[in-house]
């Protein structure tokens, strides 16, 4: 035994090293991340690709010019390198004009406005505001149609309380317009904070990604002046007390825009991954005149906002994503009916803004009327449930919303008043792939398209109206022949032997039919089963099985490098959408919220019990992989089946409910899933501790057996990881091989750093793939 000890430790460090190396390898290739129309003519695409160096921990991007024609792409175009301080940068309607977003401190900005090469007009942000938000459920960042004014969002510079000694300099005894002046813009909240003895109050920040963000505000930066200020916050009886702002707009005049405004009141719940939260659109009226509306020093405007609001609460329960047409005829939302759900199925709403009327040419769907049908809108943009910034093509009669459908991620195309037309059909050299927008000019659209197994390239399709017209309105839901040119092709891996085993890696998708529960739901699920180039020699191969997070969420036919880091390295990943994923309808996705644990589980066992019927799959080597909920389904997979799991690795899992539902940034999320109902500020009792703790992996902790890694991040708002500090502890207690790795500064993603990224997911594999193989070779007990 010491000698075959001896020998698997040589064989774990040479492992290790060849993990290190191909991780290297594929996290160094350019990845497209953007791309965009560089002038009016679109003659011509800008590509942004992001390349990870693993050895220096941080992120290079390059920019690639090249032509639009599709069959002449230059080949000799060479990339130039992002500037490394640039946050955002976003051109204006025209494409005349392009403000770049610098980072130059903690909470300093400058918007660069460029023509061209050359530097118009700089503006500075300092002291105006806080972390200026660019990414996520919140952001904006829009030019007006006259291109004279920016409006986006950003945390509204930090309010100082006062100790109980200071001196109340805004208050001179009975002069309240002094008062008002000191208070001007501010919330009632930050009003609040600001008040004698308040120098200590807490405020709570909005969770998830979002940590020390108190109070996002909306703010525009005036191009001529170069000036920015904030629009100020109504009073509470027009808008409520406590609201978080984002998602803002220009209305077609030009002198106002629409805002988001989420409901904060009386607790703070946190919004990442949310599409189902409550909120209204409010039309704002801001200063007519651009060079009037600042009092001289950056600070508020000195004339009265005027918001009215565009939806009712009772009827649209969570409108998100206002988008314009063209022409300004119409207004583009989705909402959700009232639940708790973190993500739902979305109801697509047009305003008529000459009106104010609105009608639904895309309800929610129930059922899909069968297993292909249109499941539904499931906005895919920025965040769950939020839509691209440009929806709406020329005619102003149809929009391409790109939405999950099943396993795919497909571009929808709706029309104004009939409703769904059909979807843009992928090119035919990634017919089963998945779609991301990149942008979008009149007619013609910059998509990426990739496969769980080859990285994305960049295509181009025009006259999309044009097309659209032609194709049978008769067949809705069908695909849409669309001829795709691809102006840019995904680069190959860097070294040979790294590229011969990615060019190796093919991948299947399974319709699997549920065994339990049957009668809440009537149609099946899917899994993808990813298969390394080292499955067509004779040996068999190790399976990862790896459910994903959320439980609202879903895998699809996309490159995910992770996943193809674990096939290049030798194993079989099986990536299982089981029931309660989004984009296979209303009714699939509500099954499963009060029977997690247990309906998802049994999906689980159906997709890796078919998996391991496989010839080529060895079934004396599967182990389990997830995060989030998808460790919550590992947890469970490892006490459930102790007999079929060789080995565990989780991220930043989900192992107690009851101890996460007072510690999160969702504690709502906890009690739905468990089929609690939930209203804000709710005292579990001792029943539902207990009912919520029997429903936790904690429970079957006592059965676990095979090795297990859990892999967290300290900074995580969205899963706190003492709870799988505590899990841990109690596999130790019980004998069971167990390592912790803590990554500091790491959010729930684990990606917030190159270094950590990286090395999650090589010692993931290395834990998963060695574990197994010495229960196999001491055939002993994995304990």
């Amino acid at each position: 035994r010491a000698t075959i000890n001896r020998v698997n430790d040589r064989s774990m460090m040479k492992l290790q090293s060849e993990y290190r190396d191909l991780c290297s390898a594929l996290w160094a290739t350019p990845v497209a991340t953007g791309a965009r129309f560089v002038s009016a003519e679109g003659e011509a695409v800008e590509v942004r690709t992001t390349a990870k160096d693993v050895e220096n921990d941080r992120k290079v991007a390059l920019l690639e010019r090249v032509r639009a024609g599709g069959e002449d792409v230059d080949k000799h175009a060479v990339p130039t390198l992002a500037a490394g301080d640039v946050v955002l940068t976003r051109a204006s309607p025209s494409r005349r004009l392009t403000a770049v977003v610098r980072k130059k401190g903690d909470a300093a900005y400058l918007i660069d406005v460029m023509q061209g090469h050359r530097i118009v007009k700089t503006i500075k942000t300092d002291g105006v505001h806080g972390k200026l938000i660019t990414a996520g459920i919140l952001a904006s960042f829009e030019w007006s149609r006259d291109e004279s004014r920016i409006v986006y969002v950003a945390e509204c510079s930090a309010v100082e309380g006062r100790n109980l000694w200071a001196k109340d300099e805004d208050d001179d005894g009975d002069d309240k317009a002094k008062k008002a002046k000191a208070n001007k813009g501010l919330s009632a909240s930050a009003i609040e904070a600001k008040a004698i003895g308040n120098k200590f109050l807490f405020r709570d920040d909005l969770g998830e990604t979002l940590r020390g963000v108190v109070e996002p505000g909306v703010f525009v930066a005036d191009i001529s002046t170069g000036k920015t200020s904030r629009v100020a916050i109504p009073s509470a009886d027009n808008v409520g007390k406590h609201v978080t702002l984002g998602q803002a707009c220009w209305a077609p005049d030009g002198q106002s825009i629409v805002v988001v405004a989420f409901d904060a009141e009386p607790l703070v719940l946190g919004l990442l991954h949310y599409n189902s939260r409550a909120s209204r659109l409010f039309h704002v009226a801001l200063p007519a005149k651009a060079g009037d509306q600042d009092d001289g020093d950056g600070g508020e405007r000195k004339e009265a906002e005027v918001w009215t609001a565009l939806t009712e609460a009772k009827v649209d329960h969570s409108p998100q994503s206002p988008r314009f047409s063209a022409d300004g005829r119409w207004l583009a939302f989705v909402t959700t009916d009232d639940v708790y759900y973190h993500f739902s199925c979305a109801r697509l709403r047009i305003l008529d803004w000459s009106s104010k009327t609105i009608t639904t040419p895309v309800d929610i769907v129930h059922q899909p009327s069968s297993a292909e049908a249109f499941p539904g809108l499931w906005p895919a943009g920025s965040g769950s449930g939020v839509m691209t910034r440009q929806v709406w093509m020329a005619d102003h009669e149809h929009l391409v919303i790109q939405s999950l459908w099943r396993r795919h991620c497909r571009l929808v195309v709706v029309h104004r008043t009939r409703g769904v037309v059909g979807y843009l059909s992928p090119p035919d050299d990634c017919a089963d792939g998945s779609v991301s927008i990149r942008d979008v000019l009149g007619d013609s659209i910059i998509a990426t398209f990739s496969t769980p197994t080859t990285l994305p390239s960049v295509y181009v399709l025009a006259s999309v109206t044009e097309l659209v017209s032609k194709h049978d309105r008769d067949a809705s839901g069908d695909a849409i022949r669309a001829p795709w040119r691809r102006v840019w092709s995904a680069h190959a891996v860097g070294d040979d032997k790294t590229r011969a085993l990615v060019e190796g890696v093919t991948y299947q998708t399974m319709q699997l039919w549920p065994t339990i529960d049957t009668e809440r739901t009537t149609l099946p699920f899917d899994a993808i089963l990813l298969r390394p180039g080292a499955a067509a020699s004779s040996d068999k191969v190790p399976l990862i099985v790896y459910p994903h997070g959320g439980p609202h969420s879903a895998f699809s036919t996309s490159m995910i490098v992770g996943n193809l880091f674990l096939a290049c390295a030798g194993a079989a990943v099986l990536l299982v959408n089981y029931r309660g994923s989004a984009g296979y309808g209303q009714q699939m996705l509500a099954s499963l919220p009060g029977h997690i644990g247990r309906v998802d589980v049994s999906d689980m066992e159906v997709a890796f019990r078919h998996a391991m019927a496989l010839d080529w799959i060895d079934e004396r080597r599967v182990s389990v992989f997830g995060g989030s909920h998808g460790g919550f389904l590992t947890g469970h997979l490892m006490g459930q089946y102790p007999d079929v799991f060789t080995a565990a690795a989780t991220r930043n899992p989900v192992m107690n409910l009851s101890w996460m539902s007072v510690s999160t940034d969702i504690p709502d999320w906890c009690f739905v899933e468990s089929g609690i109902p939930y209203e804000r500020g709710h005292l579990p009792t001792a029943e539902e501790y207990a009912h919520m703790f029997k429903m936790s992996p904690v429970a079957h902790v006592g059965r676990v057996r095979a090795p297990y890694l859990l892999l967290l991040g300290d900074h995580d708002r969205r899963v706190p990881m003492q709870q799988a500090v505590d899990y841990y502890k109690l596999l130790a207690a019980r004998g069971v091989k167990t390592k912790l790795l803590v990554y500091p500064g790491n959010q729930h993603s684990l990606n917030d750093t190159v270094e950590c990224e990286s090395d999650s997911w090589i010692q993931s594999a290395h834990w998963l793939l060695t574990a197994d193989a010495l229960s196999v070779v001491d055939g002993s007990d994995s304990q």
